[in-house]
């Protein structure tokens, strides 16, 4: 016997309104309307409650008399019957204080947000890494000197939405009294209680934490440190050499040269010679093949570094599905690393490659760095590229003849060219590499974009024709040049300056800062084409407008250097 206020069946109103406004504690206006609606109707509710529970008290003391229709939202009740569906009237049941089934105390604690049933809500979670997503675009916008307006609209029109979502689905869980047809974006459900038709909302079904439900969640360990979830590419090295054997026999693709858990196949030892060749961009003859795959082999029998060759051949293998300019563009990312780890490797084999690597980029002209014909025939082939661009017409390489003759006026003027030049022109085997696949693979639009940009920043270019009396004579290749070609001693006058260290932190540059920017875009764009295609078209078109801003920016930097050296070859 007792007051129902103390005993452990007793239940005090808490208002739905209330409930869902603790979920959804946004001071968006629309989410303010839809909770000051749903208090209106509950105003009616306390009135109808009310006057049901006059109607019971006046039809007599029958236990049916004292019970609600259905468990009463703005009234007291007790629950001493409700896992059964029963929801007593407390003045009714415990008329006089006689109740026989009170029970003092207070129930045991059940809440959801320890239940191992409990489906948590993704809504929060999306809309927190879209509106970090938008405002990024902005600031990389702005930070491109890109317009903000397309980012900041974009931001904008998702938090208007996004209130309208809560709206929405806070009215529709009160309409539905916590039963609803589709799983809620922002609210809990129970997984115990819900089926693949109906979603039971938590908040709505144990607003006093006493569910019947209720298991504990399992504790969960502190996780360990979370590997970086970027995908790392994997490093390009070359096999470690070993002591020189006799050439191993040569057969069929698929015959085992050497067997064992990984086998050496005839395939893998033709891929990675094939590999090196790709990497070092030279031809290896058959007098430095022989001893290559000699050291392979002697390697693999000997268990040394397999993981390594094959990790290289699949690397090359990889690359070698891709087109020209996207092959030619992960080579020169990669072939720096790999030429300096070969010439720290001892061995007769490995000096054979750097032999040949060393004569294919013989300095034609000393500079910090020296010029080579890689670099002269990356330059006019990007000159060739902006006019191509400027003409609305396909680039073509400069013939071979043309090229030799530019190469030579470049040369005869490299030493007078200031450092800087010199070093921008050092970068252009991996700029204008990289410049070509991204043309290559890029979109009509997005090519449409880069072309604007880049033209819009070259500036009035001069044009690098063939020389006045190319059209009326047959073309003489000149002399050789005064400062010397492949093979020819150098005098002691012209040994190569030192090249200057990279930066002791670690500091990218402008090319590898832009790759990295266009890297991450593309798998921010990937991961969102899972989530909501839409988004991701909105984010890809955010990211195209900030990788040709970029690109813009680049270009005009170098531009002055790019006019110093035409100026100076003319």
């Amino acid at each position: 016997m007792g007051l129902c206020e103390q005993c452990r069946w007793f239940r005090r109103p808490k208002p739905a309104s209330h409930l869902l406004a603790a979920v959804f504690t946004t001071q968006h206006a629309e989410v303010s309307q839809a909770l000051n609606k749903i208090q209106e109707d509950e105003q009616k509710q306390r009135d109808a409650e009310a006057q049901f529970k006059g109607v019971q008290a006046r039809a007599g003391d029958r236990d049916e008399n004292r019970r609600w229709r259905m468990r009463p939202a703005m009234t007291e009740f007790c629950a001493f019957a409700e896992d059964k569906g029963i929801y007593y009237i407390c003045e009714l049941k415990n008329a006089g204080g006689t109740c026989g089934d009170f029970a003092a105390g207070t129930p045991e604690r059940h809440a959801c947000s320890n239940c191992r049933h409990r489906g948590v809500a993704e809504g929060r979670r999306r809309d927190q890494q879209t509106e970090e997503l938008f405002a990024r675009k902005a600031t990389e916008a702005a930070i491109a000197k890109s317009s903000t307006k397309d980012p900041e609209q974009l931001l904008t029109a998702h938090r208007q939405g996004a209130a309208a979502r809560q709206a929405f689905e806070l009215t529709g869980a009160y309409n539905a009294k916590g039963v609803v047809a589709a799983r809620p974006g922002y609210l809990d459900v129970c997984a115990a209680l819900s089926t693949e038709d109906e979603f039971v909302v938590c908040a709505l079904q144990n607003p006093w934490s006493t569910c019947g439900k209720w298991e504990p969640a399992q504790a969960v360990a502190a996780p360990a440190a979370a590997p970086d979830p970027r995908p790392q590419p994997a490093p390009i090295s070359p096999p470690a050499p070993a002591p020189l054997t006799p050439t191993a026999p040569r057969g069929a693709a698929g015959e085992t040269l050497v067997p064992g858990p990984r086998p050496l196949t005839r395939a893998i030892l033709a891929d990675a010679i094939s590999a090196l060749e790709w990497i070092l961009d030279v031809q290896i003859p058959p007098a430095v093949r022989a001893p290559v795959e000699s050291s392979i082999v002697s390697s693999w029998r000997s268990g040394d570094d397999i993981g390594g060759v094959l990790q290289f051949v699949e690397t090359y293998r990889s690359v070698h599905a891709q087109n020209v300019e996207t092959r030619d563009a992960i080579r020169e990312e990669n072939q720096a690393a790999v030429v300096a780890s070969l010439r720290a490797q001892p061995g007769p084999a490995v000096a054979q490659l750097i032999a040949l690597y060393d004569a294919a980029n013989a300095p034609i002209a000393w500079g910090n760095p020296p010029l080579t014909h890689e670099i002269a025939n990356c330059y006019f082939d990007l000159m060739g590229f902006v006019h191509s661009l400027a003409a609305n017409t396909e680039w073509l390489p400069l013939p071979d003849q043309i090229r030799d003759t530019y190469a030579q006026m470049l040369a005869a003027q490299y030493s007078s060219l200031p450092p800087p030049v010199q070093a921008w022109l050092g970068t252009l085997p991996r700029g204008w590499t990289a410049l070509r696949a991204a043309w290559r693979n890029a979109t009509p639009e997005m090519r449409g974009v880069l072309r604007q940009q880049v033209l819009a920043n070259a500036g009035d270019l001069p044009q690098f024709g063939p020389p006045p009396a190319y059209a009326q004579a047959p073309y003489a290749p000149p002399p050789p040049p005064a400062y010397g070609y492949p093979g020819q001693p150098v005098p002691a006058a012209m040994a190569p300056q030192p090249v200057a260290p990279a930066s002791a932190d670690g500091e990218k540059s402008a090319d590898q800062l832009l790759a990295d920017i266009v890297k991450m875009g593309k798998e921010e764009e990937e991961k969102l084409t899972k989530e909501d295609p839409v988004q991701a078209y909105q984010v890809r078109l955010q990211n195209n407008a900030r990788n040709a801003q970029l690109l813009s920016n680049m270009m005009q930097m170098r531009h002055e250097s790019m006019m110093a050296i035409v100026h100076n070859i003319h």
